[in-house]
C-alpha cells in the first residue's frame, strides 16, 4: 500500500480483513487467541485502505487542478451557462447521479430508478 498511485489503477484488495483472518486461523490453529486480536486485522485493514484512499484522492485531485491550470488561458474566452439553466438542489444522501437522472427524465424517483438500474445490471 505504500506503492506510488497510478492516476489508472487504484488497486484492489487481495483479500478481506475477514478472509485474511481465515486464511490465518488455517495456517495457524490458535492464531486469535483473544477477539481483540481479529479486531485489530479489521482495524489494521480500515487504517491501510484509509491511507492509500487519500493518496489517490492526492494524486488526482493534483492532476486534475494541473489540467485546468493548463486549460485555463487568460485569452481563452469563458463559456457561459444557457439563460435556461438553473441550479438544482440535490439531497446529501449520496445518490446525486441518480437524483439528476431522474430529474432530467422527469418520470421516476431516484429510489426507483437507481432499482430499476440495479435490476438491469
Amino acid at each position: 500500500l505504500d506503492e506510488p498511485v497510478k492516476a489508472d489503477k487504484l488497486g484492489q484488495p487481495k483479500m478481506t480483513a475477514g478472509e485474511a483472518i481465515e486464511v490465518i486461523r488455517a495456517l495457524r490453529p490458535g492464531g486469535f487467541a483473544v477477539a481483540e486480536d481479529e479486531e485489530q486485522v479489521h482495524k489494521f485493514a480500515q487504517a491501510a485502505w484509509a491511507k492509500h484512499i487519500e493518496k489517490a484522492q492526492r494524486a488526482f485531485t493534483s492532476r486534475a487542478s494541473a489540467a485546468v491550470s493548463s486549460s485555463a488561458s487568460p485569452a481563452a474566452p469563458r463559456k457561459t451557462a444557457p439563460a435556461a439553466a438553473r441550479v438544482v438542489a440535490q439531497p446529501g444522501d449520496g445518490n446525486c447521479l441518480f437524483h439528476s437522472l431522474a430529474y432530467g427524465l422527469g418520470q421516476a424517483t431516484a429510489s426507483s430508478l437507481r432499482a430499476e438500474i440495479c435490476s438491469f445490471m
